[in-house]
């Protein structure tokens, strides 16, 4: 067939509802249908391209006669697009990708407007359509393949057989993004030398998924979020320390312990409480007595300034004969006990539950703002105010190791809110299991509880740089290890150290709603361009300055670093600089994790506090500007009432903080917006860190001090 252009159609001039038609496709309001030439039943008869933004496309493909969607996705504005014809290839065009469909096999390619690959098939085509009968109903066994660049690499999938933590969406180091939309798994694979990717999914209809592109990766990530929902930002206190109390058999038992951090000043601000809870050993076990003594121990634990997660069992829900939502089943825990959060385990239907969950809890606080745990993840869970995690890990290094990728791929699954288990949940038997839990038994200096304490203090110290900082191991850190001992030190600075980055860490939150930020974040995302970083799985950024090395070997007190090309890193312990592009040797004393910041970078730190609602400090209106300097820095400090909805209607201020290189100035912008409670006036200190002037990250260093009143101010900051 000679080159030919058939037809050129702009959604802008179309009239809805009109179709334009020729032998090899049809053209609609949203995009274009191939029809192809091919007779074999294993292979698509139709395949459908629709432009549902400039930068997402959605293609579904069947043998059949019939298109059969599972998602349709969120109202957006219908995109511009043209459809071509060139010899044998149907291509449909935004302003920002080409996807074209070959008629005689089938293929599929996608480039950038510059004619840029993005993603192929095989020149002979990527589907196979396998038919089933189960029952009278008719679907089909799907196989998709893809043929990647040699220099590609895939974030998304676990270590464990391809599966997806949270949905079906991936992401490429080349700005795409896949988001598989089927009501069933898909089983990834990317065999050989990663030169291939193919999914499969049994018993489904339609082939069917989005391909989103971006000009980075956060940009990927944002048009996902397009489709299937924003992530809110989820109260302040759920950024605070969480310990597991379900050990705890009394009221008396929990509220001890709660009071040993206080006494101690170990910040905490969340408790979590199993509903076996009993006022002692001869409680009543009659319902309203229990709903009762769960009330009287929230009351306790919120007078002590923490909040009380109450976690549902699945009995309470999972009876056939109680056919009512999830949400009418537990809601009785919730209202009655006056729980601030609910942990959701084993949840049935996931996304319709999730929804009813929160909106009941919201139904009941409508002025605050409620908050969900659940290990059940899925496409768009992200919309709700919710964490995930994975509580199925051992107390061994290997898991350790293992619950790195675990975050990194749910937060490019489009998931910010993620906590590992700290220490584990199931302790093995390598570890003296029994005693270990006890407590009775084993000595301090008996080689298994030696390793166990090293394994959860790495734990620890790893955890406190995710975004949800949560002990799943029941013991608290006075039970773990004596005072001053290195492992209850090395716990005991890095909660306080977590507590101290809050303004840091609350704005991470707040950039997840107002630009679909990721708060954990593999190399990837900040350093595309560098192709060493793209391939290094145990390191990864919490923000954008601050990038973590966990530690994940026994005994091993130093690691190789690899820091990303970029102007420069400064050692976080001790300010001294390093060039980027550069694996080094770095210190990692059983006490500390290596922790380096980017040249370029502004952290704010605040005052020591016990939760995250602690005003009681005399330097509470207090915040340190570290300024690591070598390159431009900007950050936005952000700040809202950190419990009501009111940010989204524009109840929060925003102070724009920015650092000149060439003149070595620090501008503290004007502030922007206000909330309820807002301090008018602001103390801040510029801490600077240069090169030649290295300094350790020191929340309590003396600096510059500025008085700031919500006005411009430009001071010299070397």
């Amino acid at each position: 067939m000679n080159e030919k252009l058939l037809y050129t159609l702009l959604l802008a001039s179309m009239i809805m509802g009109a179709v334009s038609c020729t032998d090899d496709y049809t053209i609609d309001a949203e995009g274009v249908t191939v029809n192809l030439q091919q007779d074999s039943q294993t292979q698509a008869k139709f395949i459908r391209l629709q432009a549902i933004t400039d930068k997402i496309i959605r293609i579904t493909a069947t043998p059949g006669e019939n298109f059969e969607g599972n998602m349709t996705p969120r109202q957006t504005e219908l995109a511009e697009f043209t459809v071509s014809q060139q010899d044998d290839t149907v291509t449909l065009s935004t302003s920002h990708i080409d996807a074209s469909v070959v008629i005689n096999t089938g293929e599929i390619r996608i480039t950038d407007n510059d004619g840029n690959i993005l993603l192929e098939e095989p020149d002979t085509g990527g589907k196979r359509f396998t038919s089933r009968d189960t029952g009278g109903t008719h679907s089909y066994d799907i196989i998709q393949t893809f043929e990647l660049d040699g220099n590609e690499t895939i974030y998304g999938l676990t270590p464990e057989k391809g599966t997806l933590p949270c949905g079906s969406f991936i992401i490429s180091s080349k700005q795409y993004g896949l988001l598989i939309n089927s009501l069933r798994p898909a089983r990834f694979s990317i065999p050989g030398k990663q030169n291939t990717l193919s999914w499969e999914i049994e018993n489904s209809g339609s082939l069917d998924y989005y391909f989103i592109s971006g000009d980075n990766l956060d940009e990927v990530i944002s048009e996902y979020r397009t489709l299937t929902g924003k992530s809110p930002i989820i109260p302040k206190w759920a950024l605070g320390y969480w310990q597991d109390g379900s050990k705890y058999t009394t009221q008396g038992e929990l509220i001890s312990a709660l009071k040993t951090f206080r006494d101690r000043q170990i910040p905490l601000d969340n408790i979590i409480v199993t509903p076996r809870l009993r006022q002692d050993s001869t409680n009543p076990t009659d319902n309203d007595s229990h709903l009762a003594l769960l009330k009287a121990t929230a009351d306790s634990v919120h007078k002590i300034n923490s909040r009380m997660m109450l976690t549902v069992p699945p009995e309470t829900y999972s009876s056939v004969d109680t056919p009512e939502p999830l949400w009418e089943q537990i809601k009785i825990y919730f209202q009655d006990t006056c729980a601030d959060a609910l942990w959701i385990d084993a949840m049935p239907d996931a996304p319709s539950n999730m929804a009813a969950l929160c909106d009941g809890q919201r139904s009941l606080n409508p002025n605050k703002r409620v908050f969900t745990f659940s290990n059940a993840t899925y496409t768009g869970m992200q919309q709700y105010p919710a964490a995930t995690w994975n509580r199925h890990t051992t107390s061994q290094w290997d898991d350790l190791k293992s619950q790195i990728a675990e975050g990194l791929n749910t937060s490019v699954g489009g998931m910010p809110y993620w906590g590992t288990s700290i220490g584990g949940y199931d302790i093995t038997d390598r570890y003296a299991a029994k005693q270990i839990e006890q407590d009775k038994t084993t000595t301090e200096t008996s080689p298994e509880m030696k390793e166990w304490k090293e394994l959860y203090t790495r734990w620890f110290q790893f955890g406190a740089f995710c975004p949800l900082f949560l002990s799943n191991r029941h013991q608290t850190i006075a039970e773990v290890s004596q005072e001053d001992t290195i492992p209850y030190n090395s716990m005991v600075y890095y909660s306080r150290l977590r507590y101290r980055l809050m303004p840091y860490i609350y704005t991470l939150a707040e950039m997840t709603w107002h630009e679909d930020y990721t708060i954990m974040r593999p190399l990837v995302m900040d350093f595309t361009s560098d192709t060493t970083a793209n391939n290094v799985c145990d390191q990864y950024m919490l923000g954008p300055s601050i990038m973590v090395s966990p530690v994940c070997e026994y005994e091993t007190y130093s690691r190789v670093v690899y820091l990303p090309e970029c102007e420069g890193w400064y050692d976080f312990y001790t300010g001294i600089y390093y060039a980027g592009g550069q694996a080094i040797k770095a210190a990692a004393p059983y006490e500390k994790i290596p922790l380096h910041v980017r040249a370029g970078s502004i952290i704010p730190s605040g005052a020591p506090i016990q939760h995250t609602g602690d005003t009681s400090t005399d330097d509470a209106t207090t915040i340190r500007l570290h300024v690591y300097t070598g390159a431009d820095a900007k950050f936005n400090l952000y700040e809202d009432d950190g419990d009501s909805y009111g940010y989204e209607q524009g109840s929060y201020s925003i102070i724009p903080i920015s650092y000149n290189e060439s003149s070595k100035t620090l501008t503290i912008g004007e502030r922007v917006g206000e909330y309820g409670g807002m301090p008018r006036d602001r103390n801040f200190i510029v801490i600077p860190i240069s090169r030649n002037q290295p300094r350790p990250f020191d929340p309590d260093a003396d600096g510059a001090a500025i008085k700031y009143s919500g006005r411009e101010i430009t001071v010299k900051a070397m």
